[in-house]
C-alpha cells in the first residue's frame, strides 16, 4: 500500500483536494516526499494541501521550497499564506502575475480578481476592496461573483440594503454556492440567525474552506450559542485549524464563556504566527483590551 501510494502521490493528492480531502492529500504527499524529497510537484501539493486546513505556517515553507511551479493553482494557495501573514500588497502582486498568463481561463481570472477582494477585505483596507470589486465587476459583469463580492463590500461598510441588493443581482445569474455563504452571512447580520445559519450550514461541507469554516463557527454561535461553535471547531478535522479568522473566533468565543486561559493562549498563538497580519493584530489588542 505505502508503494503505491509513493509512487503515484502527487495524482492522489490531487485527487483528495478535488474530493475535498485534503489532510490525506497531505499525507499522501508527505509519503511521496520521505520517498523523493527533490519532487516539486508533491511539495507543492504539500503546500495547498496545508493551506486548505489553516496551517499556513507550514504551506508558507513548502511553497517556499516548491518554487514557481503551478499545479493545482498552486499560486493561488500561495497567494492566500501571503494575505494571512498579512503580506497583502505579494499576494496580490502574485494575483495579478497570474492573471498576465493568456492561457488563463475566464472562470480563474474571475477567481482571481475576486481574490483580490479578499486581500483588502482581510487587511482592513474596506475602500481598497471597494476599488477591487469595482474592477472585478467591469472585467466580469455577467459573472454572479462579482456581485457577491460587491455585497461583501457593503456588509463590511454596513449598508445591509445595498448589498441585499446586489445579491438579488448574483442570485439572477445563478447563485453559486459561495453566493449561499454571502447570503447566509447577510442572514446573520440582519437579524435572522437561524435562516443564515441553516444557509451556511447547507453549504459548507462542499465550500470546505477555511472562510466557509469562519462563518459556520461564527453562524453557530449566534444560533446555538459559543459553547456549540466551539464544540464544532474543537472536532479533530478542525482542532489545528490555524487560519487567523478561525483564531480570532475562538477568542471572541473564549471571551463569551469566559475561558481568560483559552483566551490568552489563543492570542498568544496569534502573536506568534502573523505579527505582521496588522489587521488582525488590532483586532486582537482590542480585544484583549476590552477584556481586561
Amino acid at each position: 500500500m505505502f508503494f503505491i501510494l509513493s509512487a503515484v502521490a502527487s495524482p492522489l493528492a490531487d485527487h483528495f483536494l478535488k474530493l475535498g480531502t485534503p489532510k490525506v492529500a497531505r499525507q499522501a504527499a508527505n509519503q511521496r516526499l520521505k520517498d523523493n524529497p527533490d519532487d516539486l510537484r508533491a511539495m507543492a501539493y504539500l503546500g495547498i494541501s496545508n493551506c486548505r486546513v489553516g496551517r499556513y505556517e507550514e504551506a508558507f515553507a513548502a511553497f517556499e521550497l516548491s518554487g514557481d511551479i503551478n499545479v493545482g493553482n498552486a499560486g493561488e494557495f500561495k497567494a492566500d499564506t501571503y494575505r494571512a501573514f498579512g503580506l497583502t500588497e505579494q499576494a496580490i502582486s502574485l494575483r495579478r502575475e497570474l492573471l498576465q498568463d493568456s492561457r488563463i481561463k475566464p472562470s480563474a481570472a474571475v477567481r482571481l480578481r475576486a481574490a483580490i477582494v479578499n486581500d483588502y477585505r482581510d487587511a482592513g483596507l474596506v475602500g481598497a476592496a471597494e476599488t477591487a470589486a469595482e474592477d472585478l465587476l467591469a472585467h466580469h459583469p455577467i459573472a454572479a461573483l462579482s456581485w457577491i463580492m460587491l455585497a461583501h463590500v457593503e456588509m463590511d461598510k454596513g449598508n445591509l440594503e445595498q448589498a441585499e441588493l446586489h445579491l438579488m443581482t448574483a442570485e439572477q445569474r445563478g447563485l453559486p454556492l459561495d453566493g449561499q455563504l454571502a447570503l447566509g452571512r447577510w442572514y446573520l447580520l440582519s437579524g435572522y440567525e437561524e435562516t443564515g445559519f441553516h444557509l451556511i450550514q447547507r453549504t459548507f461541507q462542499t465550500v470546505n474552506s477555511n472562510r466557509a469554516l469562519y462563518y459556520y463557527g461564527l453562524g453557530l454561535s449566534m444560533a446555538e450559542g459559543p459553547q456549540e461553535a466551539l464544540a464544532f471547531l474543537d472536532r479533530p478535522k478542525f482542532a489545528q485549524n490555524h487560519d487567523p479568522k478561525v483564531l480570532y473566533l475562538r477568542m471572541q468565543l473564549y471571551d463569551a464563556i469566559d475561558e481568560q486561559d483559552k483566551l490568552n493562549s489563543t492570542s498568544e498563538l496569534l502573536l506568534s504566527l502573523y505579527p505582521q497580519n496588522k489587521w488582525i493584530q488590532e483586532q486582537r489588542i482590542s480585544l484583549k483590551a476590552q477584556v481586561e
